[in-house]
């Protein structure tokens, strides 16, 4: 799971903005490397504030909106990208999915990821008792965590690291290199965080059923594993709410079990249609749900 959690690792489309992460692949070795000596920096920043965050302030891994109840049958896993979305009925992705299937008795929560710099506990107030539970993440986990955390990747960056030794190819040891520099990237470590507490919200609740996002990111793959890993009868469900790009691959990668989602959700018949279209994601259902502005839910 964690060589998945890197999200360098994971191709999203062929983009200026996504590929000029790969650039320095292929490129000649150079006298002084300054883009890896920030990108390092940045790592070792992101690093001290999240364990100084976990020494200073207290965290259960999430914050709630209200009583939460014992069991829930579906977890819907999204974003608070803006303070202005707490306490709002429509969620920016899911539009009013987890008020509707609460008025038919389905009992839901609604995980947030934030981020935005508004504490998780403001955020999560928002929310009346009268709507549909809301939890909100922490971008850090308490300080034992955060080390246990820290550790693990850097084993696995070092591992990585190791392999570099075992192939000739100059270009494939700067893969492996970079790939371990990223290992202890701080989007790496949060697709960890993140696993590591829908792991705990699955455990505690017992949804059947748990929904994500999908556009191929590490975190979404991570968090399919993590569910299943704390109940392996889950049903994940991959939500493709954007268009499709050309060349768009890592959505389109299969990885098996248990990073696969059981389902593939789309918002249009167009995007259904690429999906079925590839072969390798033959044994993913896909089915089309509309987007949270043309009429879902």
């Amino acid at each position: 799971m964690d060589t998945i959690a890197i999200p360098w690792l994971h191709v999203i489309r062929p983009h200026p903005i996504f590929l000029r992460h790969y650039r320095s692949l292929f490129e000649g070795r150079r006298l002084i490397d300054w883009c890896g000596f920030s990108r390092r920096l940045r790592n070792l920043a992101s690093r001290v504030r999240t364990l100084s965050k976990g020494a200073v302030l207290p965290s259960g891994g999430w914050s709630a909106s209200a009583n939460l109840p014992e069991k829930v049958d579906v977890l819907i896993v999204s974003h608070l990208l803006n303070p202005s979305f707490g306490g709002q009925e429509r969620d920016f992705y899911f539009g009013r999915v987890a008020e509707a299937l609460t008025s038919r008795g389905i009992k839901v929560l609604t995980v947030l990821i934030n981020y935005t710099k508004t504490s998780p506990t403001a955020l999560a107030a928002a929310w009346p008792d009268t709507m549909s539970p809301r939890v909100v993440l922490n971008d850090h986990l308490g300080l034992p965590e955060e080390l246990a955390l820290h550790k693990r990747m850097r084993k696995e960056a070092q591992r990585i690291a190791a392999l570099a030794s075992h192939v000739a190819s100059a270009s494939a040891r700067r893969l492996f290199h970079r790939a371990a520099e990223e290992a202890q990237s701080g989007a790496a470590l949060h697709a960890v965080r993140v696993g590591k507490q829908l792991a705990k919200l699955v455990r505690q609740f017992s949804p059947g059923t748990m929904v994500t996002t999908y556009e191929g990111h590490s975190w979404e793959r991570v968090a399919f594993a993590s569910a299943r890993e704390a109940n392996p009868l889950i049903h994940c469900i991959g939500y493709q709410h954007s268009m499709v790009f050309n060349m768009q691959h890592a959505a389109m990668r299969p990885l098996g079990v248990p990073f696969d989602p059981d389902t593939i959700v789309t918002a249009g018949i167009a995007t259904k249609n690429l999906f079925d279209a590839n072969r390798d994601m033959q044994g993913v259902v896909v089915d089309v749900v509309g987007s949270g502005y043309s009429g879902c839910g």
